[in-house]
């Protein structure tokens, strides 16, 4: 759509998937996932952290699952972290 002046209507943004976590442990385990200076232990470690913080508490899994999407959807993190980041998401989903 053109706006009066020739101006154009920016398109409306797309919504990511997936959303945030809420839990601030989650959410400071994920941002060590991303994190580009992380080096792969560090984020290794982050991914054993979290699972070892959600085994039995499906409300937690699902802010994790949501979280990871998320991630992946805005490409956040390096070329091996998102690559982790998918391969712990399907791991989760099963």
């Amino acid at each position: 759509m053109t706006l009066q002046g020739g101006a154009k209507e920016n398109p409306p943004k797309r919504q990511p998937a997936g959303a945030a976590p809420k839990d601030p442990t989650l959410v400071g385990l994920m941002r060590k996932i991303i994190n580009r200076e992380s080096m792969d232990a560090d984020v290794d470690e982050a991914f054993k952290q979290i699972n070892e913080f959600i085994a039995g508490k499906d409300d937690l899994k699902k802010e994790v699952v949501d979280g990871y999407t998320l991630l992946i959807d805005l490409k956040y993190g390096s070329e091996s972290a998102q690559k982790k980041l998918k391969e712990a998401l399907e791991a989760l989903k099963k």
